[in-house]
C-alpha cells in the first residue's frame, strides 16, 4: 500500500467496528508478545497502576475523580483507587458495555451508577465538580479535541488537575485523527484554558513512546478557542491522504537505505526529491537520536529542521504553502544527534 484516506470524525463513532478493531489488535499484540515468553497484560497493568499512582500524588484521599476512557479495571488498579485512596470515582468511556461492567463493580463500594456515563467525550454529562481528571490513552481519540479540553476544564473546580498520557506525533490509525507532537498538545492546553505544570515523554507502555502531561485549570480569561481550533485543523488527518515513502513521487538516491517503515537519507548533503500530485500539508519524518538537521525547500519557501529527539516518534512538518514539488537534504549531524540521517515516512496531502 502507498497511500491511505483517512475518514471523517464521525467515522469514530462507529463504536462497535471500532472496540473489535481493538481487540484485534491488542490479541495479536498478546499473542506475540507470548510466543517472547512475555506476559504482556500483566506488563501494562504494572505499568498502568504507576501511571494512576503518579497522577494520585497530587490529590488526598477521597478525591472526587473521573477516569476518561477508562476501559475495563484489573483487580489491582480497583484496590489502588477503591480499596487505597478510597476515591470518589466516576469513569466515562465511549463503550457502554464497558460502562455498564464497571458500574456492577462498583456498586457493591457503594458508588452511584450515575458515577459512570458513556459517550462521545467532546460532551461530558458531568457538573463541575472534580479535583482530578485521569485519561491514559484516550484523548487522541476525540472527535473535537478542542471541546473535549475545554469540557475537561469546565468540570474540573478551580485548581483541579489534568493528568494526562497521549502517544506522540503521526500514525496510519483511523482512529486518530491528530498528529501533535510535544510542543502542539502543550500549546493547545494553553489555548483552552490550562497551565501546564509539568510533562515528560517516554515508553511507559512498551509499544510506543507516548507523551504525560500535568496541567491545572487556569483562570477564565485564558482562553482563545479560535487559535486552539486553528491549531487542531492544522495537524488533523480528516480527510487527507497520506502517501508512504514507497509512492513514486518519491525518488532517493541510489543506496538509499528502504524499509517498510522508512526510507532513510544518511550523511551530510544526501537529498531526495518529491514531486506530490497536490500541494503538500506535512512532510512526515522520523525524529530519533540518530535524526541530523535537516533543509526542507521548494525553491522559494524552506525551514531548516534539527530532527534530533531523544525518544522515536513521527513528526509532521508543516508544508502548507509549499508546492508540489519539494527537496529534501540532510544538511549535518545536529548538536546533540548520534548520527546524520533523516528517515522519511511519507507525506499527507
Amino acid at each position: 500500500m502507498t497511500s491511505k484516506t483517512f475518514g471523517s470524525p464521525s467515522d469514530i463513532l462507529q463504536v462497535r467496528p471500532l472496540m473489535d478493531n481493538q481487540r484485534v489488535l491488542f490479541n495479536a499484540a498478546k499473542a506475540e508478545a507470548l510466543e517472547r515468553g512475555f506476559d504482556l497484560m500483566q506488563d501494562r497493568t504494572r505499568r498502568y497502576v504507576r501511571r494512576w499512582r503518579e497522577a494520585l500524588a497530587h490529590v488526598g484521599e477521597r478525591a472526587s475523580v473521573l477516569d476518561i476512557g477508562a476501559g475495563w479495571m484489573p483487580p489491582e488498579v480497583f484496590d489502588l483507587l477503591i480499596g487505597q485512596h478510597r476515591l470518589d470515582y466516576h469513569a466515562f468511556d465511549l463503550d457502554p458495555t464497558t460502562v455498564r461492567e464497571l458500574a456492577e463493580l462498583m456498586a457493591p463500594v457503594g458508588l452511584h451508577r450515575e458515577n459512570f456515563r458513556s459517550g462521545e467525550v467532546s460532551s461530558l454529562p458531568f457538573e463541575k465538580d472534580f479535583e482530578l481528571v485521569f485519561s491514559s490513552h484516550c484523548l487522541e481519540h476525540s472527535v473535537d479535541i478542542v471541546s473535549t479540553l475545554l469540557e475537561i476544564r469546565r468540570v474540573l473546580r478551580d485548581g483541579g488537575h489534568l493528568f494526562m498520557s497521549v502517544p506522540l506525533g503521526f500514525d496510519d490509525s483511523g482512529e486518530h485523527l491528530l498528529f501533535l507532537g510535544p510542543d502542539e498538545w502543550i500549546a493547545l492546553l494553553a489555548y483552552t484554558g490550562f497551565d501546564v505544570r509539568s510533562h515528560s515523554v517516554g515508553r511507559v507502555y512498551i509499544e510506543t513512546s507516548d507523551l504525560t502531561i500535568l496541567a491545572t485549570r487556569a483562570p477564565d480569561g485564558s482562553i482563545d478557542e479560535t487559535a486552539a481550533r486553528r491549531l487542531a485543523e492544522h495537524f488533523s488527518k480528516a480527510g487527507r491522504t497520506f502517501l508512504t515513502h514507497w509512492d513514486d513521487g518519491f525518488v532517493f538516491p541510489e543506496g538509499t537505505v528502504r524499509n517498510p517503515e522508512v526510507s532513510i537519507l544518511s550523511g551530510a548533503g544526501t537529498r531526495a526529491c518529491i514531486d506530490f500530485p497536490t500541494p503538500p500539508r506535512a512532510l512526515i519524518l522520523v525524529r530519533h537520536p540518530w535524526s541530523g538537521s535537516v533543509r526542507i525547500s521548494d525553491g522559494e519557501r524552506q525551514i531548516a529542521l534539527d530532527a534530533y529527539y531523544h525518544e522515536h516518534y513521527l513528526h509532521g512538518v508543516d508544508l502548507t504553502g509549499f508546492k508540489r514539488t519539494v527537496t529534501v537534504e540532510v544538511v549535518g549531524a545536529g548538536p546533540l544527534s548520534k548520527g546524520c540521517e533523516c528517515a522519511i515516512a511519507g507525506a499527507l496531502i
